[in-house]
């Protein structure tokens, strides 16, 4: 009967989900919403491809400790990466727009920014991204007026957006 605090982590990034691990982190980010008092820790940016289970338990920690501090004990800390609110469409382009802390965005560059982006079709083509201001414009030749947008979407996926708090963002559609 009483407010229990209940803190879960996301299922991290490895190869063997046969493609379904966006799916299952999506429901995992609607329970988050859906279960009072419960919040749930983002790891796609510390998930080793080959081991279900990441041996980076330090920051799996630290993030859970930080939720408790905030939650539990009033402190003021960042308990989260930029959180997906909603996008505007914009010529060939897709501005995307986040909430968490006012804090600013940042891209971890590597061999792709985990953005995909569709026209009315929904056939996603890896997006090129730029921060402007505090929100994210992607595009890409191979889609003339996109209309949807996903990010970190495939089993695999490693975090590039952050904070500046160095917290990631979890993985988002908008379809």
């Amino acid at each position: 009967g009483s407010n229990f605090p209940f803190y879960f982590a996301q299922i991290a990034p490895y190869f063997n989900y046969q493609g379904m691990l966006p799916y299952f982190q999506n429901i995992q980010k609607k329970l988050a919403k859906a279960i009072p008092n419960s919040e749930m820790v983002v790891l796609n940016d510390i998930g080793e491809y080959y081991d279900i289970h990441p041996s980076n338990k330090h920051d799996v920690g630290f993030r859970f400790s930080q939720l408790a501090l905030k939650n539990n004990y009033g402190f003021n800390v960042t308990v989260s990466g930029p959180i997906f609110s909603h996008v505007k469409n914009a010529d060939n382009k897709i501005n995307i727009f986040f909430t968490s802390d006012n804090l600013k965005l940042k891209i971890i560059s590597n061999s792709t920014s985990g953005f995909e982006i569709a026209g009315s079709d929904k056939k996603f083509h890896n997006a090129t991204v730029k921060i402007i201001d505090n929100y994210i414009e992607a595009f890409s030749d191979s889609v003339y007026n996109p209309v949807y947008v996903r990010y970190a979407w495939s089993d695999t996926a490693s975090a590039t957006l952050f904070n500046e708090d160095g917290w990631p963002a979890s993985l988002f559609s908008n379809e």
